[in-house]
């Protein structure tokens, strides 16, 4: 019998161990966050409720009451915020901290009734450092315990008119007198025991933060979100850096050229340019003598040092095609240099010259034929002449 036994209370405890067992594989809830700060506790009874957003915070959230009704100022409808205490001025609560917003947050089921909850939040990087107010009213309520009703006469209890120890019945007209003046006092003391609307100020200090950097990345983004294309790669740099480079211009596409590390542009104005009709790049003229264009010089920035360019651009197609001349040299190249002869020899076989066409609307020059003779030329033209006359 004894095993009998042994089965049966097994039999019977199994389910309350399995059902101990699903109890204990349930998760068990979150701890509820405390409630908000509110602007009527006690504590905060002289001061105020002061909040702060340190600069590791982008949201804070306060209550103007603990229960009952209490209206926020200014109504979070108006996204507005007062800019003193007084509460004398508002502005617009993104004029005051670009990118906050108030919130209401939605209470729990189990708090449908409690007061709401309002949530601040701000930008985390690049906000200014400033205050933000909002009070909180309140309707009329009690200052003191409410004044006690005056006393009355136990019902069915008469007055007795022969009593003579000087306690009048309630039933006498001066007993009824009497009550009649308690019942107003304490009708008195009832209304004394209301006072007007009362408020609370909630001040909120947010301090300054840094914006956040941004990654260094070659090429930032445009408008339309697609990777914008450097400079360089909308037109070619042409870098000269020795011989000779044979580049053209047009009105559609600018020129942009640059001379290599150590070699610098002549001529050194970027009003002139070399005229070369000969082919020899040594005439320096004013480059409005020879072509309706423009030369900038486009500084570089501090990390890309020694990597700057020109940009020539044509105003005007000219009549006929063009040449024109640029000269990249060792600036020690300079006969009037301090340097010894043989090493100002040596510099100034280092140059580049970039010589640029430009296509004319009515075809070559006149200069590509010579019509008008030299005077050497001249002269052999007159003896010959005299030669055979005398012949």
């Amino acid at each position: 019998m004894t095993w009998i036994t042994a089965a049966v209370s097994l039999a019977l405890a199994f389910p309350l161990i399995q059902q101990a067992n699903a109890q204990g594989d349930e998760p068990v809830p979150p701890a509820a966050s405390p409630p908000a700060e509110a602007c009527n506790d006690p504590k905060y009874a002289s001061t105020g409720l002061s909040l702060t957003l340190g600069t590791n915070d982008n949201q804070v959230s306060f209550r103007c009451a603990t229960t009952g009704p209490a209206d926020l100022e200014p109504p979070i409808n108006e996204k507005m915020v007062c800019v003193d205490s007084s509460c004398g001025s508002k502005q617009s609560l993104r004029d005051a901290c670009p990118g906050a917003d108030l919130t209401e947050i939605p209470p729990g089921e189990k708090e449908q009734d409690e007061p709401t909850t309002y949530q601040l939040t701000v930008p985390l990087h690049g906000r200014p450092d400033t205050h933000l107010y909002y009070k909180c009213k309140y309707g009329a309520k009690p200052l003191r315990p409410q004044g006690k009703p005056g006393k009355s006469t136990p019902s069915g209890e008469k007055g007795d008119p022969g009593r003579t120890d000087g306690n009048l019945g309630a039933g006498s007209p001066a007993g009824e007198a009497k009550q009649g003046e308690e019942d107003k006092g304490a009708h008195e003391n009832d209304m004394g025991s209301l006072t007007a609307a009362t408020e609370c100020l909630v001040t909120i200090k947010i301090e300054r933060t840094e914006p956040q950097a941004q990654p260094e990345t070659p090429h930032q983004p445009n408008n339309q979100g697609s990777p914008s294309v450097p400079p360089e790669q909308i037109v070619q740099i042409t870098e000269c850096n020795e011989g000779t480079i044979t580049t053209s211009l047009s009105a559609n596409i600018p020129l942009r050229f640059r001379c290599a590390k150590e070699l610098f542009l002549n001529p050194t104005s970027i009003a002139k340019v070399y005229e070369d009709s000969n082919g020899r790049c040594e005439n320096e003229v004013e480059l409005s003598s020879v072509l309706k264009a423009e030369l900038q010089q486009q500084v570089p920035r501090p990390q890309e040092e020694n990597h700057g360019f020109y940009e020539l651009t044509l105003q005007d197609p000219p009549i006929h095609d063009t040449s024109l001349c640029y000269k990249c040299v060792i600036r020690d190249a300079d006969p009037e240099s301090s340097l010894p002869p043989s090493v100002r020899t040596a510099a100034s076989q280092k140059q580049c010259f970039i010589k640029v066409s430009v296509k004319g609307t009515g075809g070559l020059t006149s200069s590509a034929f010579p019509v008008v003779a030299s005077p050497v030329l001249l002269l052999e033209y007159v003896l010959v002449l005299f030669f055979y006359t005398v012949l």
